[in-house]
């Protein structure tokens, strides 16, 4: 392609998450017109597939292809790029299959249902660019967020905390319906895990955003509530669930920042959610910015600031064509990393970087230690999530 043809791109799984896609790409069919083309739709539920489309025809031209096959999807429509919206079970799998094509790959998080399937994801990826370069990113969208820029920004360039000690990540709630409204998600076989994998890993991307890479986890992780319902006000339509709904963990970063993480839907009575980070001159959270010598600024103030700072050309780079939504930073970092020849701002690796700090989770509660999150990345230590490899052909 050239730098004036629109990157198209086929989006695979129509189900809930599908659904901020499309809308990301309706709003850059008004603002970058031109800039991509939403060319197939893929579903294995025909219905939703069709739903997707026509959704898609009322903001571009041409109406896109229908599919609920993905290898014809490849094989017949042969797409530049797709953009991957599936259970964390078969993104080993279409991943690759989508890399051998030549094909450019967006997935959603978590890369993968193991840390052994993220692996073998990132060795198609370098088979396939030994052949012809192809992008592998993953859609990260917590750091895109414009408060979290802002946070990087005043911890990471302006010093504004000082140097940072203690990082306070608490969400702790009651809630007794399936999880993002999908069964699957409650068997640990196809999920590979609860929350802390397929959700709170946008957190630990986000640590690692703004203070580096996490080095050790010590947890404890349990699972309090056997059922969840698909109407948790009536208790009807129970479903088994497997996987954890609450976990404790104390973090220690590589720069010997240290964290209390905790998130539990398993929790009756009184919620509270609070992230906090403390540095040497002061501490940040979602209202603003608290330094020791009494100076208060609130979060728009500091994001007015960081938004100040900025150039023109970062400005463009961190909120393309002016937008605040996170998924269409993260779609128009994709297509740009495609275009350019350059690396997505989260590739396969910093993917895979942090989800091997959920994993870490697992793998401490299974060993009763400390774990080190270089272990499990690399695959020296990988107990918790044998059956999982094992259910997938994955040892």
């Amino acid at each position: 392609m050239t730098s004036n043809d629109p990157l198209g791109i086929a989006v695979v799984g129509c189900g809930g998450m599908a659904g901020s896609h499309l809308r990301a790409y309706r709003e850059l069919a008004q603002s970058a017109p031109g800039l991509i083309t939403v060319s197939a739709t893929c579903d294995v539920d025909e219905a939703r597939a069709r739903r997707a489309a026509a959704e898609v025809a009322e903001f571009q031209p041409e109406a896109p292809r229908i599919y609920t096959d993905f290898r014809q999807l490849l094989d017949e429509h042969r797409p530049a790029a797709v953009d991957l919206v599936l259970p964390h079970n078969v993104h080993h799998t279409f991943v690759v299959e989508a890399l051998d094509a030549g094909a450019h790959v967006l997935v959603e998080k978590p890369l993968a249902v193991s840390m052994a399937a993220g692996r073998r994801l990132l060795a198609a990826h370098e088979r396939a660019c030994q052949r012809s370069p192809v992008v592998l990113a993953v859609a990260e969208q917590y750091r895109r967020r414009l408060e979290e820029r802002a946070n990087c920004w005043a911890i990471r360039d302006a010093g504004l905390i000082g140097e940072p000690r203690m990082i306070f990540s608490q969400r702790v709630n009651l809630s007794m319906g399936l999880i993002v409204g999908t069964a699957w998600r409650h068997d640990r076989l196809l999920s590979g895990g609860g929350w802390v994998l397929d959700g709170e890993v946008h957190t630990f991307d986000l640590f690692h955003y703004l203070f580096g890479r996490i080095a050790t986890v010590y947890a404890a992780v349990r699972t309090f509530e056997p059922l969840r319902y698909q109407d948790p006000q009536t208790l009807s339509g129970p479903t088994p669930s497997d996987v954890e709904d609450a976990a404790i963990a104390v973090l220690t970063f590589e720069s010997g920042l240290i964290a209390n993480f905790t998130w539990t839907q398993a929790a009756p009575g009184k919620e509270f959610q609070r992230r906090r980070y403390y540095g040497s001159d002061g501490s940040l959270d979602q209202d603003g910015l608290h330094k020791r010598d009494g100076t208060v600024l609130s979060s728009a103030e500091l994001q007015e600031q960081f938004l100040a700072s900025l150039t023109p050309e970062q400005k463009e780079t961190l909120f393309p064509y002016d937008t605040r939504d996170p998924v269409v930073v993260e779609i128009v970092d994709f297509v740009r990393a495609v275009r350019d020849g350059t690396a997505p701002e989260v590739d396969g690796r910093e993917g895979l970087a942090a989800m091997a700090v959920s994993e870490a989770l697992y793998e401490s509660e299974h060993a009763g230690t400390p774990i080190k999150v270089a272990d499990v990345e690399a695959g020296r230590v990988r107990a918790a999530q044998h059956d999982i490899d094992a259910h997938w052909g994955l040892l």
